[in-house]
């Protein structure tokens, strides 16, 4: 089910098997057989299935596609800078557990915790949000919390004869501080703030208007699905897949440009239409889509909805999501009905 929802996440039978198979020793072999057919037999069944549901899209989108894609090693060592703390969470937490006869049962389940989480900053690379990073993260708090009994323990640790309350002095001022500087950390402490500026608002609004002067089934806008949530429509030609394409060159955007040129849409909204930012075709790709010089053949802008203002009030809602850019000026076109068609 996971490789379903992340690719990247198959890599944990390979782990988990090395794990069963150093703690199941010789008399176990049959149950490390067992458990390698099951993970790596469940993915195995995850393609065999999806292929057969959905053929050759299936293979591209979720193999070629995802293998196609570069990794910015600058970019995920960034994600590393701002998720910094989990990292030291899950090595604070191993350095106190693996001491004594205990370090030759955990060091393997700790070693694996490393690796995943090396592997998921590697991959967090090839894209801009953090979220490849979040299973890695959340062990590393499973690690830290269970050596916090240790610290805690060695905190409350007095001279003999000290009074009882006394005992427990160290731990009280030791125990808030610690939590503090974690939740904040980690941001689990947020100010009890709206998520986003009133100007927001205004910005959905006008969106929906554009939506409801024009059937929603041939108004195209790059990203945003709620609209076409209640009329239960699947748009084609969004940015993301046209993203996913130009980036590593393999995508052949004739049909879509073919749609343009037929004028198909009754509408269509984009963001960063006049800037080296535009999402269908980015300065960046191996090569031009040709999209934008085709809406600028047979469609005219005609308004814009302006990008929300003050975004956003609680601006680490938004650090590494790279969700600002939905919030970008859009532009409103139309085709060009009175005009030829260009050969």
């Amino acid at each position: 089910m996971g490789f379903m929802v992340k690719q990247n996440v198959a890599i944990w039978a390979l782990f988990y098997t090395a794990y069963v198979a150093a703690h199941a020793g010789r008399r176990s072999r049959t149950a490390v057989v067992a458990f390698a057919a099951c993970a790596f037999g469940g993915i195995a069944a995850a393609v065999g299935v999806g292929y057969a549901l959905w053929g050759e899209p299936f293979r591209y989108w979720v193999l070629q596609v995802l293998a196609g894609h570069g990794t910015s090693n600058v970019r995920a060592f960034e994600h590393l800078r701002e998720g910094w703390l989990y990292l030291a969470l899950g090595l604070s937490g191993g350095a106190a557990l693996l001491r004594g006869r205990a370090a030759g049962r955990l060091f393997l389940p700790w070693a694996i915790w490393f690796l995943l989480f090396a592997s998921e900053v590697y991959t967090s690379g090839i894209g801009f949000p953090l979220s490849h990073m979040g299973p890695g993260s959340l062990l590393a708090a499973v690690w830290f919390l269970a050596a916090a009994p240790l610290w805690w323990r060695a905190a409350a640790h007095c001279q003999p004869g000290t009074p009882a309350w006394l005992q427990w002095v160290p731990a009280g001022i030791c125990a808030p501080l610690l939590g503090v500087a974690i939740f904040q950390g980690a941001a689990l402490v947020r100010m009890p703030l709206p998520p986003f500026s009133p100007d927001a608002y205004r910005y959905v609004a006008e969106i929906e208007r554009e939506f409801a002067r024009d059937p929603a089934a041939c108004t195209l806008m790059d990203a945003g699905s709620w609209v076409y949530l209640r009329p239960g429509i699947v748009m084609k030609d969004r940015a993301p897949a046209i993203g996913d394409r130009g980036m590593d060159g393999s995508g052949d955007f004739t049909a879509f440009r073919k749609r343009i040129e037929q004028r198909r849409y009754c509408k269509i909204l984009v963001r960063n239409y006049a800037s080296d930012r535009f999402w269908y075709d980015f300065p960046g790709w191996p090569k031009s889509s040709g999209l934008r010089q085709a809406m600028r053949e047979n469609y005219r802008e005609v308004r814009r909805i302006k990008a929300v203002a003050a975004l956003p009030v609680r601006k680490e809602l938004l650090t590494g999501t790279g969700a600002f850019i939905f919030f970008d000026e859009i532009t409103v076109l139309v085709p060009l009905f009175n005009e030829p068609k260009p050969h």
